[in-house]
């Protein structure tokens, strides 16, 4: 089947990304979450990107597998009472970079919190289970070394030149919350716009 290339929107603005990366089973998802909902509290429109391997969606024979194999639409928009859906597939370029991702889904975010895209240049959080591995993505003479701003461990015997936290401390997420707007969100200049919004907010209550 013969698609569309998909465009690259780099007159998109590009909200601020936060990486949160480490090894497998070592609780990257946990961590994202829980900061997800942090940022939100404090009043920021967070979106989230996933990195996957083999996930699959939209399976055979379904409505919307049929509009995309039999029909040849792409994308496919899927919505309800409950929310939506946007499916589609890769062009031969194959999978696009995590920032073109974000210029075309999320530019009206104030910041996104991604999970893995550890070989991407956005600062990154790395959480670390003692356990699973001994060491860590992070790596004093790598190329990235300077996009890591933060290690999350439950072990306290690492030589890691980091902020580093502890995974199951009750103020961690709110310290990494604070890193992130101090060091991510307001260094891209949307702090203040959040702040006005609340503040507008505030005189019009929402029907949540």
């Amino acid at each position: 089947m013969n698609r569309d290339p998909i465009p690259v929107w780099a007159e998109s603005p590009l909200p601020p990304i936060v990486c949160v990366v480490g090894y497998k089973d070592t609780g990257k998802t946990g961590i994202a979450v829980r900061l997800v909902r942090e940022l939100r509290r404090r009043g920021y429109r967070v979106g989230a990107v996933k990195h996957a391997h083999g996930f699959q969606i939209d399976h055979p024979r379904t409505d919307s597998w049929r509009l995309t194999h039999e029909g040849g639409a792409d994308p496919v928009l899927l919505t309800g009472p409950e929310g939506f859906a946007l499916l589609g597939e890769w062009d031969e370029g194959g999978e696009p970079h995590l920032e073109d991702l974000v210029r075309r889904h999320f530019a009206d975010r104030d910041v996104i919190v991604a999970e893995g895209f550890k070989r991407d240049s956005f600062p990154k959080i790395e959480v670390h289970r003692r356990g699973h591995h001994t060491t860590v993505v992070y790596k004093s003479s790598g190329p990235l070394r300077d996009t890591f701003i933060a290690l999350v461990t439950d072990a306290d015997d690492l030589d890691v030149p980091l902020p580093t936290f502890a995974s199951h401390a009750p103020d961690t997420i709110a310290r990494l919350a604070e890193m992130v707007a101090e060091r991510v969100i307001e260094p891209a200049g949307c702090a203040e716009r959040c702040v006005m919004r609340m503040e507008g907010e505030d005189d019009h209550p929402s029907n949540e």
